[in-house]
């Protein structure tokens, strides 16, 4: 019987010994080589940021204004901030959407990002919808 078990041992030990080795071994020809540059990707590819639907509704001195963007990736996130322009006559409501360059990594594919936000104003209020910075004219309000 403890012959038995010698010859299991004896047989364990040169299994994990080979095995070391062979790790040992065989690792020094594994190196970490740099990616070639051209294989790197360097920067996002210059997608455009729409408005692909905005929608608006009056309830009790209030103006509610949702929409939706479509950005290059699903890491640009929509930010909403909406004013009352002074002295104009009828009221008007200034609605700038941000959309900031996202820097980090994020799977190149197109999304679609929302926004809503309130604005206290009389009922004949007019609204202007500014895409980062530019007038969004292709959305009929």
């Amino acid at each position: 019987m403890r012959y038995i078990r010698k010859r299991e041992l004896t047989a364990t030990v040169i299994a994990l010994v080979v095995i070391i080795l062979g790790v040992v071994i065989f690792s020094k020809h594994l190196k970490d080589y740099p990616l070639p540059q051209k294989q790197i990707a360097t920067s996002t590819p210059t997608l455009a940021i729409k408005l692909t639907s905005f929608s608006h509704s009056y309830r009790r001195g209030k103006y509610t204004f949702d929409g939706a963007i479509t950005v290059p990736t699903v890491c640009y996130i929509a930010s909403a901030k909406s004013a009352l322009v002074p002295s104009t006559t009828p009221t008007l409501i200034r609605l700038t959407v941000t959309v900031p360059t996202d820097t980090g990594r994020c799977l190149q594919l197109p999304a679609t990002t929302t926004f809503s936000i309130a604005q206290h104003s009389d009922k004949n209020a007019t609204v202007r919808v500014y895409l980062n910075g530019k007038l969004a004219t292709s959305t009929a309000l």
